[in-house]
């Protein structure tokens, strides 16, 4: 499946966006984290997070990746997980820099069956001085498809939070922490987090 980049639900990390006028935006950011399910936990990966968006005065359209990455338990004697994120979302701006959001998230990976739901959120941008700002997105599915064998669908929530600094005209660089969480029916939940680092850039 092809996977198309951008950025979801990190809109917004990648600097404020202003004017009528077509806004485009591209992010490249790293993922230090870990994956814990149960009583097991991952050792710690980097993962890179591409996104790109496209603005029109307050509607946008954003798409991204989490690059395919492995999880191996901490004594390194199996794989927990290999995955792919690609998240699809349309966003409309209520008010100033606060933007509604709904989109598509689908998992997939090696030998398993897609785990795809529908989602919605909020993203924030909100400047602090006249080089930086800060910024964060909530989102949640209610119903997350193949997420467990046995139980079937669950939820999803992100959390992603930062501080971004522009350090020449439209080129900023940020930095924050980003945390996934997978609840199966039965209970389990599945959790991705760590901090992230990157850079951004509008056109």
């Amino acid at each position: 499946m092809k996977k198309i980049l951008a950025c979801v639900l990190l809109f917004a990390s990648f600097g404020v966006c202003a004017g009528d006028e077509v806004k485009y935006s591209l992010g490249l950011r790293g993922w230090s984290h870990t994956y814990s399910a149960s009583s097991n936990t991952s050792v710690q990966v980097n993962s890179p997070l591409i996104s790109g968006s496209i603005k029109y005065k307050d509607f946008s359209f954003t798409a991204s990746t989490l690059m395919q990455t492995t999880y191996v338990n901490t004594s390194q004697s199996y794989v927990m997980a290999v995955r792919t994120d690609t998240d699809y979302a349309v966003g409309y701006t209520i008010y100033d820099n606060v933007t509604l959001l709904l989109g598509n998230k689908t998992i997939s990976g090696p030998q398993v069956n897609d785990m795809v739901g529908i989602f919605y959120g909020v993203s924030l941008a909100q400047p602090i001085h006249d080089q930086g700002f800060i910024f964060g997105t909530f989102a949640r599915s209610n119903s997350v498809s193949n997420l467990d064998a046995l139980t079937g669908s669950g939820t999803f929530n992100l959390y992603d939070l930062g501080y971004g600094h522009i350090i020449y005209k439209n080129t900023s660089l940020n930095i924050g922490y980003r945390q996934q969480v997978f609840t199966t029916a039965a209970n389990d939940k599945y959790t991705f987090s760590g901090a992230t680092f990157g850079v951004g850039f509008n056109f």
